[in-house]
């Protein structure tokens, strides 16, 4: 039994097009190929269906819901039964990097593993004519963002791969006022667990 696996889910990103097929809830999207994905695996799965007498085994389609959203659907659906009786599984992803018209295909993997984080920054605000009295937070979280790089250069094997990047810094406020607060999002990628334990 061979598994094919695509997920699909939506993104917090607004839609800034007038494409037919932009998304109808504002805010929301399927980038990362996610509407894609749903779209080819039924395909496939409809074109399959008119030659299994020809299949030397069993092929089961995976919709992997909530892909987006930590730790996603997959969990769910492996404890209902999703992988029971699967021998291998391949999981299909659209790719910006490979040129239109081109399956390509590897052992082994070949997207990375996730985890997010949310750090907030205190400080104590104050007016910018008197920063003394004052611990910006916006120049503590501007450090912190640069240094946090040196996490891929002097914490992760060269031989290994990673990657930090903080997606939202929000530290919003007047243009004459230190602000005492800074909420960073950040997202972190590697390819192997151990990696994922440096971090």
């Amino acid at each position: 039994t061979l598994a094919l696996r695509a997920d699909f889910d939506a993104l917090a990103i607004f839609e800034d097009n007038d494409l037919s097929f932009k998304s109808v809830n504002p805010g929301v999207m399927h980038a990362c190929g996610h509407d894609a994905h749903t779209a080819y695996l039924m395909v496939l799965a409809r074109e399959l269906v008119k030659i299994k007498q020809e299949l030397p085994g069993r092929v089961r389609i995976v919709h992997q819901p909530a892909e987006e959203v930590s730790p996603g659907g997959a969990k769910g659906m492996i404890k209902a039964g999703a992988l029971d009786g699967v021998d291998n599984m391949i999981g299909v992803h659209v790719m910006t990097t490979i040129k239109t018209g081109v399956i390509a295909y590897h052992n082994k993997e070949t997207q990375t593993g996730r985890s997010n984080f949310t750090i907030t920054i205190k400080g104590n605000g104050g007016h910018a004519s008197m920063p003394q009295l004052s611990n910006d937070a916006i120049v503590a979280a501007s450090y912190f963002v640069t240094e946090l790089q040196t996490v891929i250069s002097r914490r992760i094997d060269p031989f290994d791969m990673g990657t930090v990047t903080i997606g939202s810094f929000d530290g919003a406020g007047s243009f004459n006022a230190i602000q005492d607060k800074v909420v960073l999002k950040g997202d972190v990628r590697m390819m192997k667990e151990t990696t994922r334990k440096v971090f």
